[in-house]
């Protein structure tokens, strides 16, 4: 946990393996006069570069969390049939083209990272939930459900609300406009 100054975040998640949108956002970043990145996770699978986008992440020496993609790729979380299943063929694509060194990056990467700054609440940066990196928020949750995927934290909620009140904060995914790489053509063409 750090304290620090009024600073400028830019908070980058859901990259999967797209270099050429990862290039881009950091340019706009680099632009913008950011003074700190924040990365979410899900920087690798899927996408034609993973071992690229994992490089130039960890290059960045910027916080990284890990998000659900980072445990599918330390096969935590994959069904029992994932090494003949065709749905997790893209995660069986990504493992062939990372090294030892990528693995262990990700596997050396915190759940959570808490941010102070200026006195004021503090800021708790997750990948999906404070519960795990696997169970996110719905539009259309109650906070009873929003309270469980905080693990019970009801004053999280609060704070949520005040900031939702006072800014927003999105968060997009930068490899949305990617095309779909070879190992998905062929679904996609059925």
């Amino acid at each position: 946990m750090r304290i620090l100054p009024l600073m400028r975040y830019a908070l980058l998640s859901d990259i999967h393996g797209n270099l050429p949108a990862l290039e881009a956002v950091l340019a706009d970043i680099k632009q913008a006069g950011v003074d700190e990145i924040i990365c979410l996770g899900d920087v690798a699978n899927v996408g034609p570069h993973p071992a690229e986008c994992l490089d130039v992440i960890r290059d960045l020496g910027c916080v990284t969390l890990q998000g659900n993609h980072e445990l599918y790729l330390l096969a935590d979380g994959l069904p029992d049939d994932w090494q003949v299943c065709p749905t997790w063929s893209p995660v069986r694509w990504t493992m062939a083209q990372l090294c030892p060194e990528h693995f262990q990056f990700m596997a050396d990467l915190p759940f959570a990272y808490e941010l102070l700054a200026n006195g004021r609440a503090p800021a708790t940066f997750v990948h999906a939930s404070l519960r795990d990196q696997y169970w996110g928020f719905a539009a259309e949750d109650t906070v009873a459900e929003t309270a469980v995927r905080m693990n019970g934290r009801d004053n999280y909620i609060t704070t949520l609300r005040q900031l939702a009140q006072e800014r927003s904060l999105p968060v997009g995914d930068v490899y949305a406009e990617m095309p779909a790489p070879d190992y998905v053509r062929p679904f996609l063409d059925k």
